[in-house]
């Protein structure tokens, strides 16, 4: 889908697009932290928090107007710059930049995460639950006993979990 048909395209292929490009976001954010075991410190939960209580009064109806009248398919370009941007701070090696628009991504993340729980669809925890699970079961060589001998092992097992589930999504 280029980056301007999502105004004439379904629904699910734009909700399909809003899932492919988080799930690279969230594949490429967890690939960044993996190893530091402190990640997650009381702060960042605090302002991870703060962020999703922002968002929600954002979308109050005494928040801004503007947030109020968006709903996925409006803010799908906003998703799309958003992702270039991240794309292009890592082309350029800017981490001061790619820091920024990391939040900008994840911000998006989120505003798509509580509009659908304001439509009763699905929560930033049901996002948070389900990629914590894929990623265990695709890293089966670190959360279980599998064993490999190189990174061309993981890929390939990577690929063959992920048509699996697939497979198993849309017997």
């Amino acid at each position: 889908m280029s980056p301007t048909s999502y105004q004439t395209a379904p629904p699910r292929a734009i909700y399909a697009l809003l899932i492919s490009h988080y799930l690279k976001f969230v594949n490429f954010f967890v690939i960044c932290t993996l190893g530091y075991q402190n990640f997650m410190s009381k702060n960042t939960e605090n302002l991870f928090k703060k962020l999703v209580e922002i968002c929600a009064r954002l979308r109050r109806k005494d928040g801004c107007m503007w947030d109020i009248q968006q709903d996925h398919s409006s803010l799908v370009p906003y998703l799309v710059e958003e992702t270039q941007e991240v794309k292009d701070a890592i082309k350029k090696k800017d981490m001061t930049n790619l820091c920024e628009e990391l939040g900008d991504l994840l911000y998006q993340v989120l505003f798509h995460c509580r509009i659908a729980e304001e439509n009763g669809e699905f929560s930033i925890d049901d996002v948070i639950k389900g990629i914590n699970d894929k990623i265990i079961r695709r890293h089966p060589h670190v959360f279980s006993n599998q064993e490999v001998s190189s990174v061309e092992d993981i890929v390939k097992n990577w690929e063959k979990i992920k048509k699996e589930e697939k497979e198993n999504k849309n017997p």
